[in-house]
């Protein structure tokens, strides 16, 4: 009986704690009550005197506890005026910042007029002269036993005796320092200290920078850790430098560059330690690589109002001999071509930095101005004397089948293909800085239609002017000019003529259709071309940008350009998509000349479109 009446009661107290809780929940009190709760809130607002013109209320907008905590609910005087010290502290060490030393700030808390604010805090602030640099000590302690290490004027460091004296501009300066000795044979150099002496009698202040320069190191032997599925000498070649050349740490950053761009390997991590440091100076210089997927599949798509639609694919097969060697098959379609090519390429062919590429194509083309049918073999060697710069040179042969006009002629010919190039763009598909500067001239002797020696030459250039920091805005020009040497325009195949219009050129007209047209509207190409454009580009947000572009063009008979054709200009304005391959663009253009055929039919349409990926040059 005791234990059936102990039982009752628990289910009956169960009950009632469960009936409290839940009454509670239903009143909204299912927290405690805060120990604030019935404290008044004290609310502020605060204004800043004496900085206008400056810098300075920006600076501490981001920081001002003031600010940052405004939602935070205060409920003492003490404790705003504990907000109201830190923001003191802020505002001195701002002044300090941007140069102003004898800067003194004066606060007075006092009822708010505002309804939304209880008390006003007002930081009035007394600048004083703002101090100079004057100038820049740089002491190495201790003293190290290798060559004097290297150092930079303040010019060097965008630093200027007499500009106002900015903290940020000399700390970032204090770093380009250390970094500037890691490449010239120390890297391991660290800031000791650095010291700011004022004088109040002219305003100006003098630094010194204390480092330590740490051991001088000279590079050593290159030691690979990899699967070995790529030859340890294509590595080790990839490398800038030399043994015993002293350490540069921009050296090792190109070194690293070289190898990624190959896409051979996954992971790539180049490291020196201290402790391998040997008596001669030199520090084995450790490249970690894991080797990346050999195979790749690539496919784009393009539209052009004249063209149609297009595909272009390629399959890639990389290290396919063990050599970091080369393998590419590639097919592209349109309305206007046709084209299946095999290449092959093979890095250090002979020495280091020359490579060997070898390609075999067959191509049907089918244009307003002639339909072609043939194929052709090349061999090229390709030297880079200089990161970006390179020249080449080699053997072509193309066998085709040309319909033009009316007449069918047959071109068999071997060229001598020579080239020269300077790329020093930061992007290919998406440049917003540096420029490409491209020579190419090929002699071919043979059967060439009505000719048996011609020589075809074309210069292209383009440039990309960053307008801001961030490259949201550039600037961007192209050019290209070429002339045929041998016959006259009538002796010369059509597909040895130079055209103008379409996509990467005149986009206001139609594909080959900027230049000499015959009395039915068909293009009959030049001996001679010159083509340029501006390009305004624009970025906004993270994914989007337009641009706004002018091209102009004139194809001539002769060998040379000769403004007795008439220049055709086009323009037009694009939209881009910004994707982690590159930007998708679609371009609208309209010719500045509509022309007419013999019968009076328009030749030229009112505009073009096109869609593509990358930019157009």
């Amino acid at each position: 009986m005791a234990r059936l009446w102990v039982k009752k009661w628990i289910v009956f107290l169960s009950l009632l704690v469960f009936t409290q809780a839940h009454a509670r929940e239903q009143k909204g009190q299912e927290k405690p009550e805060s120990p604030y709760e019935n404290l008044p809130i004290v609310t502020y607002d605060y204004t800043l005197k004496g900085l206008e013109g400056t810098d300075i209320p920006k600076e501490f907008k981001s920081r001002s506890r003031l600010e940052l905590l405004k939602k935070r609910p205060l409920y003492s005087n003490f404790a705003l005026s504990r907000r109201v010290q830190n923001d003191k502290d802020i505002l001195q060490k701002l002044f300090y910042s941007f140069g102003y030393y004898d800067a003194t700030t004066d606060v007075l808390i006092s009822d708010s007029l505002k309804k939304d604010a209880s008390c006003h805090v007002e930081f009035t602030v007394t600048l004083g002269k703002r101090y100079k640099l004057k100038s820049l000590q740089f002491v190495f302690t201790p003293k190290s036993e290798g060559p004097e290490p290297c150092q930079k004027t303040l010019s060097d460091l965008k630093l200027y005796a007499g500009e106002f004296f900015t903290a940020e501009k000399v700390l970032n300066a204090f770093d380009d320092v250390r970094e500037n000795l890691g490449t010239c044979g120390y890297p391991f150099a660290k800031i000791v200290s650095h010291e700011a002496i004022l004088s109040k009698s002219d305003t100006t202040v003098a630094l010194i920078l204390t480092l330590d320069p740490g051991p001088y190191v000279t590079f050593g032997q290159i030691q690979v850790k990899s699967s070995g599925a790529v030859s340890t000498d294509y590595i080790k070649n990839r490398a800038p430098f030399k043994q015993g050349e002293p350490y540069d740490q921009g050296q090792i950053d190109d070194y690293q560059d070289e190898l990624s761009t190959s896409k051979l390997f996954e992971k790539i991590i180049i490291q020196h330690r201290k402790e391998k440091i040997q008596k001669n100076h030199e520090v084995p210089i450790e490249v970690d690589l894991s080797d990346g997927k050999p195979r790749t599949l690539s496919a784009g798509v393009k539209f052009g109002t004249s063209e149609g639609i297009g595909a272009k694919t390629s399959w890639t097969h990389r290290n396919l001999m063990g050599h970091a060697d080369k393998f590419v098959v590639g097919a592209e379609a349109s309305q206007t071509l046709s084209m299946v090519d095999l290449n092959y390429y093979l890095p250090d062919f002979l020495k280091r930095n020359q490579t060997l590429g070898t390609t075999l194509n067959y191509k049907e083309e089918n244009t307003k101005s002639y339909d072609s049918r043939g194929y052709g073999a090349s061999f090229v060697l390709d030297n880079e004397f200089r990161k970006g710069w390179s020249y080449s040179y080699g053997l072509s042969f193309e066998s085709t089948r040309i319909s033009q006009r009316g007449e069918i002629i047959h071109v068999d010919a071997l060229g001598v293909p020579l080239g020269f190039s300077i790329d020093t763009r930061n992007d290919d598909l998406d440049p917003s800085s540096g420029g490409k500067l491209t020579l190419s001239i090929t002699p071919e002797y043979g059967h060439l239609g009505h000719a048996n020696f011609i020589t075809h030459s074309q210069l292209h250039g383009s440039y990309h002017w960053a307008m801001d920091e961030h490259h949201r805005h550039v600037l961007s020009f192209w050019s290209r000019i070429g002339s045929v040497f041998g016959g006259s325009l009538n002796d010369i195949p059509s597909n040895r003529r130079f055209f103008a219009g379409g996509g990467g050129s005149v986009r206001g007209y139609g594909y080959q259709l900027a230049g000499p047209l015959d009395g039915v509207g068909k293009p009959l190409g030049g001996k001679s071309l010159l083509e340029f454009g501006i390009e305004p580009r624009v970025r906004f947000g993270d994914d989007w940008g337009a641009v706004a572009f002018l091209e102009g063009a004139l194809v001539s008979e002769t060998t040379h350009p000769s403004f007795a054709n008439s220049l055709l200009f086009g323009a037009g304005v694009g939209l881009r998509y910004y994707t982690s391959f590159g930007p998708i663009r679609a371009d609208i253009a309209i010719p500045f000349k509509k022309r007419r055929q013999d019968g009076g039919k328009v030749v030229d349409r009112a505009f073009q479109f096109y869609i593509s990926i990358g930019q157009s040059f």
